[in-house]
Formats: C-alpha cells, sequence, structure tokens
C-alpha cells in the first residue's frame, strides 16, 4: 500500500491562503480571480501553440497558428490597461469634461437627483433684461455658495465649468451655445474619500430662466479592484479602448464605485446633499424675492425640492468589494437612476 503524504510546501501554501481568506475575503477572491485569468494566459496560449504537434490536422494547425496572435494579444491589452490606468489617475488632477452623445459627466461615477427650477420674469422683460437677470443670479449663486462653503478643505467650488459636446459640429451662434455650456461646480469629498459633485446650469426659454441642478456620487477603488482590471483587460479593453484615446471615458470613473463600509461615510454623504441642495434652494429663493420674482409657484417647486432632498434616499453602491469587472464596461458612461 502506497504511503501517500501531503508536501509540507503545500500544507504551507494552503495555511496561507486560508489565513488570507479569514482575514480579508474581498482582497483573496480579488487575487483569486487575477490569478485565474494569468493561469489561464499561461496555459491556454502555450498549449494552443503545441497542438499542431499533438494532432496533425489542418483545424490543428490553423488554431496553432493563432497562438502568437492571441499572446500578443493578451500582452498588448495587459500594457494598454496598466498604461491607460496611471494617465487616467494623472488626468483626474485636470480633467477635461468633454463628452459625446449621452455621457455628460462620464467622469463623476452615478447620478443621484436631478430636477430644474423655472424662475418666471415679467411680460415686458426683453431678451436683453434676461440676460442681464441671468447673469447676475449666476452671480448671487456662486456668492452664496462662497459664503456657505468657503474655507472648507472638502469642498473646491468651480465657478465657470466649461463642457463641449463633441458631436456637436456646427458653430455655435452667439446667443444660444448648443456645442458648450457653462456649469456651476461644487466637490465634495468625505474623509473616507468618497465624493459629490453638484452642478447647476443656468438657459434662457423665452420669458423663463430655468435652473438645472445635477448630482453626482463617486465613491473609490482599491489596488485590487486595479490588479482586477488589469488582469481581465484583455476582454475588456475593446469596449472602452477606442474611446478612452479619444477623451470620451473615464477609467476611474468606472473604478471608483465602491463605498467605505462606514455608516458615517453615509451620513457625511447625505450632509453634504442636504446642504449643498439646500443652500442653493434657498439662494434662489432669496434672490427671486430680492427682484420681486417670487411667485407662489415658484415658492412651492422650491418647497418640494428641499423636502425632496431631506427624504432623499442617497443609494449605498456597492461596498467594498471586486464586483464584477467585466460586465459593467458594455454600457460604458452610463449611469444608473440614482433616488428610488
Amino acid at each position: 500500500m502506497m504511503n501517500a503524504t501531503i508536501p509540507f510546501e503545500y500544507l504551507l501554501i494552503g495555511a496561507a491562503v486560508l489565513v488570507l481568506f479569514l482575514w480579508n475575503p474581498r482582497i483573496s477572491f480579488a487575487l483569486l480571480k487575477a490569478a485565474l485569468f494569468l493561469v489561464f494566459y499561461a496555459v491556454a496560449i502555450p498549449a494552443l501553440y503545441r497542438w499542431p504537434d499533438v494532432e496533425a490536422t489542418w483545424e490543428a494547425h490553423f488554431l496553432g497558428s493563432l497562438a502568437i496572435p492571441l499572446g500578443v494579444t493578451v500582452v498588448s491589452g495587459i500594457i494598454f490597461a496598466v498604461a491607460a490606468y496611471f494617465i487616467d489617475r494623472d488626468f483626474e488632477k485636470s480633467p477635461q469634461d468633454h463628452f459625446k452623445g449621452n455621457n455628460l459627466f462620464f467622469r463623476y461615477g452615478r447620478k443621484a437627483f436631478e430636477t430644474i427650477i423655472p424662475i418666471g420674469m415679467e411680460e415686458e422683460a426683453t431678451r436683453e433684461d434676461a440676460e442681464s437677470l441671468l447673469e447676475r443670479f449666476r452671480e448671487f449663486l456662486w456668492n452664496a455658495a462662497n459664503e456657505q462653503f468657503g474655507g472648507m478643505k472638502e469642498v473646491s467650488l468651480e465657478q465657470q465649468h466649461n463642457i463641449k459636446d463633441l458631436g456637436w459640429a456646427k458653430e455655435d451662434s452667439y446667443r444660444y451655445h448648443h456645442g458648450e455650456k457653462e456649469f456651476f461646480k461644487a466637490a465634495f469629498q468625505t474623509a473616507r474619500k468618497s465624493s459629490l459633485y453638484y452642478f447647476v446650469h443656468f438657459n434662457l426659454v423665452g420669458r423663463q430662466l430655468l435652473v438645472h441642478h445635477y448630482v453626482y456620487l463617486r465613491g473609490r477603488h482599491f489596488w485590487y479592484h486595479a490588479l482586477v482590471f488589469f488582469a481581465t483587460a484583455p476582454f475588456h479593453v475593446w469596449f472602452w479602448g477606442y474611446a478612452w484615446v479619444k477623451g470620451r471615458y473615464s477609467i476611474l470613473g468606472r473604478l471608483n464605485q465602491y463605498y467605505d463600509r462606514s455608516s458615517y461615510d453615509l451620513i457625511d454623504l447625505k450632509s453634504y446633499f442636504s446642504s449643498a441642495c439646500n443652500g442653493m434652494m434657498m439662494a434662489t429663493q432669496r434672490f427671486a424675492r430680492a427682484y420681486g420674482l417670487l411667485t407662489e409657484e415658484l415658492e412651492k417647486v422650491i418647497r418640494q425640492n428641499i423636502s425632496l432632498a431631506q427624504r432623499a434616499n442617497i443609494p449605498q453602491l456597492k461596498e467594498n468589494s471586486t464586483g464584477n469587472i467585466i460586465a459593467g464596461w458594455k454600457g460604458w458612461g452610463k449611469a444608473p437612476a440614482g433616488f428610488s
């Protein structure tokens, strides 16, 4: 009878894997997923290359001839993903938010809230009066935001954040800017690196000044999320590579979807949202009252939006897990719904 014993080295490796899994299952699953893909490349491509030596058929020779191109493709895909990732990280310091199609704010995670506040003007108001009112309102809102958030390290404000629609080929006129629009931008970051972005856009339609509010939420990612991204790159780089080269795709916008497993992080996000939304709405009400534009209907709309902000259920996105890296790449730039 054979005396079958398990080598000590295997027992040591198994114990190390078990300890790692018990210590942090998320890291363990990420490392396992990355290892499986890398082992698959390392085994499948050489096996494909040697297949004609085992079976002398035209099918085997054909598939064997594909081994080297596939190997080059795999290595190139991983190298491209690694380079693009680190370039994207550096690009985040001063991002350009120009977009194409329906991918406005594609760098900022998922949309959590959107509303429009219409401010009606007097019947005798001219186009020049309306444009003058819009500029005064833009300045009023900027001053109100500075009074409320000025000096806070976790908040950054930008009065004029210009974004172009790269799909608009026509030249804009002096009055109408269809290819480029201007936004007020406020960025909030929690102590646990989650982010909330608040955008406000103003435009005129007839005798109405329309104030568009957008709120986006973005989490963070960890090194093991990036590792899985690199290992799986040969499967998904085809969906985003060209768009990234053209500046219409953000790798970090897709990876930064994981939130810290802390109730305090969610409290901070809700606090920033409530404070920013309430501040913008109340500033709108003060401005409309100062210029005699505060009607009962407008006051009701403002109250409804403040109430909605108080009852808002900011979605807890994915917790700090590896997630399904490949499945999300086909819908690049599309933000799921926010409030339920």
